[in-house]
């Protein structure tokens, strides 16, 4: 494996936010990550349920409770990690099944419908795991994964992560109790 310069986030902003679901995808993919994506130091692996969210200083336990309450009532469930994906500038995993992760989202944006995913960025929702940033690392991660593919990876909670201070800290967690 070559050696990849570190890489700057651009969702490194002051006061943003993001709704994940972290995942243990194992050492691979662990690895990949803190070779290949800037934010694996601060975030853990994870599907995305809404980023960006609201700025950090709006978040109040009105928030909490409206996000609790949306998050409540959705089941934790295991997830396979079944095949590689790209995007022009990423390589991700498919969690499956998917439909769930998106009626999620819609849930969550539904709530909050002046902050759409990604701002507005892409027209579907398509449910990822992000291993790396860069088109050059298509054949490597691919090749590395497959193998070990499917993974299975438990989701429990969606989390609350801010931008504060340098560093993307958790700052909530939603638990998923269906």
């Amino acid at each position: 494996m070559t050696a990849v310069p570190k890489l700057a986030s651009p969702h490194a902003v002051e006061g943003r936010t993001a709704l994940i679901i972290p995942l243990e995808a194992g050492a691979e993919v662990d690895r990949w990550r803190l070779r290949a994506d800037p934010i694996a130091p601060d975030i853990p692996p994870h599907v995305t349920v809404l980023f960006p969210f609201l700025p950090l200083e709006t978040i109040d336990d009105a928030v909490r409770d409206r996000l609790r309450s949306i998050c409540a009532p959705v089941a934790a469930r295991d997830l396979k990690l079944a095949s590689v994906g790209t995007f022009p500038s990423v390589v991700w995993l498919r969690p499956d099944p998917g439909e769930w992760l998106i009626a999620l989202t819609e849930q969550v944006w539904a709530a909050w419908p002046d902050h759409p995913p990604y701002e507005g960025a892409h027209t579907d929702i398509i449910p990822h795991l992000t291993v790396a940033h860069g088109a050059e690392h298509v054949d490597e991660v691919t090749s590395d994964l497959t193998p070990i593919l499917p993974i299975t990876a438990r989701a429990e909670a969606v989390h609350l992560f801010a931008f504060h201070d340098g560093k993307w800290s958790d700052r909530a967690r939603f638990p998923l109790e269906g």
